[in-house]
């Protein structure tokens, strides 16, 4: 196999406009297959375009994302993430965008350009919107992580609302489960503006009675004690986050109990497990409480036939019949075979921990 030659990410890495216009045509849209090194900022799977939005290097991002701009990173990595925190590194999923390496890196102009190309051009936003990474987070998600304007506009953009809201609705990584742990108030506010909308309602209200991998409500999750100054957030924040999700809950909760659809009654079931709305810690003016059953799927009637009675004629044996039982004892062992998946396929997050460290 013939080793790659790294100067094409080496010009992207160090700004080099006119050598990564000399090889464009042979080199566009290969990944790095460097390991990856922190400290000289070499990151496997990376292509030009994600080194130029990390770098924050405008003219050359323009000069990429003519050819690169749907590329994805291949491998899952560790990188320094001040849009998302100045005090971890973060765990970025193989399968991230330019824009989502843009918002994590805090490079705002950068930013703004992109999102200007998407709402300009439809096949620019199909390249890069409406699609997630091996977190199983979407560009919506990553911008709700991320703590300064440029991000919050991004969080706002209403064409990306309406592509991507829908698409992770329950697990530990949702816009609300983020918003609740972190402590980012713009990200509440943008839910609570989405609950008034009878297009999007439903999925803000499906995140707010899911509970997460540890069998937490979004509501449990903002009375979790967390690092504030870690994450950037105040301590009216947190509370003002809290009385937001604690008010979109009961919407939730009351959207959902007026639903005949047997999939929300199981998610009424799943948020109340066991206990009242007031002991969930909501006020709510219905109750459906009392009648709620298990969602079983429903089993078909099978006709039995009836069977015939037969008669039987004794017979006679004249010599006796010796039977003979044979005992065995059958043990099968069933061993099942996991297939080492590399990182760089898949990944996931069982903890919003697992994002970063």
């Amino acid at each position: 196999m013939c080793k790659q030659n790294p100067s094409w990410f080496i010009a992207a890495q160090q700004n080099d406009v006119e050598k990564i216009k000399q090889l464009m045509k042979k080199n566009k849209n290969s990944l790095d297959k460097r390991e990856t090194s922190q400290a000289d900022s070499i990151y496997k799977g990376f292509g030009a375009i994600h080194y130029a939005c990390l770098f924050g290097h405008e003219d050359l991002v323009k000069t990429l994302m003519v050819e690169e701009l749907a590329l994805r990173t291949k491998d899952t990595v560790m990188f320094p993430a001040p849009g998302f925190s100045d005090a971890t590194k973060y765990r970025l999923a193989s399968n991230s965008s330019c824009l989502d390496i843009a918002l994590l890196s805090k490079k705002p102009e950068i930013v703004k350009l992109l999102v200007e190309k998407i709402t300009q051009d439809k096949i620019a936003f199909e390249k890069l919107i409406g699609k997630v990474n091996h977190f199983n987070l979407t560009t919506l998600i990553v911008a709700g992580l991320c703590n300064y304007q440029e991000a919050f506009d991004v969080m706002n953009n209403e064409q990306i609302i309406d592509k991507e809201l829908h698409l992770v609705t329950s697990g530990d990584v949702t816009l609300a489960t983020n918003c609740a742990y972190f402590g980012r108030i713009q990200c509440a506010l943008m839910l609570e503006r989405c609950a008034k909308n009878p297009k999007l309602n439903k999925f803000v209200f499906e995140m707010m009675l899911k509970r997460d991998m540890a069998k937490l409500t979004v509501l449990e999750i903002t009375k979790q004690e967390v690092d504030l100054v870690k994450f950037n957030c105040t301590q009216g924040q947190r509370q003002e986050i809290e009385n937001i999700i604690k008010e979109l809950t009961a919407q939730a909760y009351e959207y959902a109990v007026k639903q005949t659809d047997k999939k929300w009654q199981g998610i009424v079931i799943e948020f109340l497990a066991g206990k009242t709305p007031a002991e969930m810690g909501i006020e709510v003016t219905v109750n459906a409480t009392e009648g709620l059953q298990p969602v079983l799927p429903e089993i078909p009637e099978v006709a039995v036939p009836v069977q015939e009675e037969i008669k039987v004629e004794p017979v006679q044996i004249e010599e006796p019949v010796v039977e003979a039982f044979v005992e065995e004892k059958v043990e099968t062992i069933v061993e099942e075979k996991v297939e080492e998946v590399p990182a760089e396929n898949v990944e996931v997050v069982t903890e919003r921990e697992d994002m970063q460290v």
